[in-house]
């Protein structure tokens, strides 16, 4: 429904679509369009909470050969699409797993300054952020996964593989997916909790 609206020219991300799959350009619309995006993540940083240092770091892992070109121009879409938060246009609720956490970075000033943008997003009025912290199954087992809400109270759920990415509209699909939200919201740590945990993680990093 949403993506019959957005076939054509003229977006922000337009001048990088050689770049960018189909699917990941119906995403971006979807994002710029939403009111709400609720993001479950099991083993990386969400996109619109990484910094610079971190995002190069990840595309040089999952490039390969390494072009420096072509990943400064996507690092540099990714951090456009991050100022959906800082306009606070998008309402953005983030459960991560621990082992995101665990999941580091070789530099450790690139993972110090990502953890610290973290706290700093976690206090954005745009922006709750929460942990699952280790202890027992959770229903997040399945992965990764954003419901996208939009102001008419429509949603749509985008689904991430590693052969890209799956936008689902049917309503059963995305009443499971707000199922499995509530219960790993049940599982998480509170903001404050999870500022703490950050923290201490921040302070241990080398």
């Amino acid at each position: 429904m949403y993506l019959s609206e957005q076939r054509g020219d003229g977006y922000w991300w337009t001048p990088y679509s050689s770049l960018l799959s189909d699917d990941f350009s119906d995403y971006l619309y979807l994002e710029q369009a939403a009111m709400r995006l609720q993001k479950y993540e099991a083993q990386l940083i969400p996109g619109l909470l990484q910094t610079p240092g971190y995002a190069t770091e990840l595309m040089r892992q999952s490039h390969t050969p390494p072009d420096d070109d072509r990943i400064g121009t996507l690092v540099s879409v990714r951090m456009r699409r991050a100022e959906l938060l800082r306009e606070d246009a998008t309402r953005l609720d983030v459960i991560i797993d621990e082992a995101v956490l665990h999941r580091r970075p070789s530099s450790a000033e690139v993972w110090r300054d990502q953890l610290d943008h973290l706290m700093e997003a976690a206090n954005w009025p745009a922006v709750t952020l929460r942990v699952i912290p280790f202890g027992s199954l959770h229903a997040g087992v399945d992965g990764p996964y954003t419901i996208i809400t939009f102001d008419t109270g429509d949603h749509v759920a985008y689904l991430e593989s590693a052969v890209g990415g799956m936008i689902v509209e049917d309503e059963v699909d995305i009443a499971r997916c707000n199922e499995v939200w509530h219960r790993i919201s049940s599982a998480s740590l509170t903001t404050g909790e999870t500022i703490n945990f950050i923290r201490k993680m921040r302070d241990h990093a080398s």
